[in-house]
């Protein structure tokens, strides 16, 4: 069986999304924005098995043409000690390159990769 929670916009909170994942005990898997948030909100699943996140050859070239430094600039102060100590290798090796290039990208650019 498969769920698949969207949150976002004005429709749906951030605890609707939460509170659905907490009766659930299967494995989670995390689609996020490519910025510091989006990166915490992932590594701070519960059960998370996997992380949805572009090769990072292609995530970089992307970020970098998009030229959205606004979503890690904006955001880096609340979520850099917690992903700078995160164990999980698929954050970590996609923070380092967010820190590296300094731009994200919002999810919905990502979702036909």
């Amino acid at each position: 069986m498969t769920l698949v929670l969207f949150r976002g916009e004005t429709i749906y909170r951030v605890d609707d999304a939460q509170k659905a994942l907490k009766g659930l005990t299967s494995p989670a898997w995390g689609f996020f924005d490519f910025d510091p948030a989006g990166l915490f909100m992932c590594a701070e699943l519960e059960r998370l098995a996997f992380a949805v996140i572009p090769e990072l050859e292609v995530l970089e070239k992307l970020s970098r043409e998009g030229r959205r430094n606004d979503l890690f600039y904006d955001q880096i102060d609340g979520f850099r000690s917690a992903l700078d100590n995160c164990q999980q290798k698929q954050i970590a090796k996609a923070w380092w390159l967010l820190k590296r290039i300094g731009a994200g990208l919002p999810q919905e650019w990502m979702k036909d990769l």
